[in-house]
């Protein structure tokens, strides 16, 4: 297959962002088909089907983890596509976690600002980012609120 056009797969994600995703991935791939994953019902643009190559409905319009059967499907269809690229469009855990899923050999994330960041981490370590993401962001609140509580305010000065 060595004279086979790449396919990059991109899983949009609610975010205003989405037809400059597809731009982005134009330029960064220009000879790839380009595959752009909508959920169930997502009107299509004329912008948005000049932009991709093929447009897949999704047999969902939201994702949970709780829906495992759900999320085996689309995990399924997308290692079945052998893309050469998965593109998510948010940083999220769930999100990398599917990009990790997709079986893709690259994997980006391309920002709301339009940065394009490349996703290079196993399953165990993203869960362990989100741990530590959490921790830390636990404990910077704990410090915050026991500053606010122990500071003594005076007396108000009219």
């Amino acid at each position: 297959m060595s004279g086979a056009i790449p396919t990059v797969g991109v899983f949009y994600s609610r975010g205003p962002h989405l037809i400059r995703t597809l731009q982005k991935m134009r330029e960064r791939f220009p000879q790839a088909r380009i595959v752009a994953y909508l959920p169930k019902g997502f009107p299509v643009s004329a912008e948005i089907g000049a932009a991709a190559d093929e447009i897949v409905h999704t047999e969902l319009t939201n994702y949970s983890p709780a829906d495992l059967a759900a999320c085996t499907r689309l995990v399924r269809e997308f290692r079945s596509r052998r893309f050469a690229a998965f593109v998510i469009m948010f940083d999220s855990v769930q999100l990398k976690t599917l990009s990790a899923l997709s079986g893709a050999r690259t994997r980006l994330c391309c920002m709301p600002q339009g940065r394009v960041v490349e996703l290079r981490a196993p399953i165990p370590i993203i869960f362990l980012e989100e741990i530590l993401r959490r921790t830390v962001g636990a404990a910077v609140y704990f410090v915050v609120a026991a500053a606010v509580r122990l500071t003594k305010v005076g007396e108000p000065r009219i």
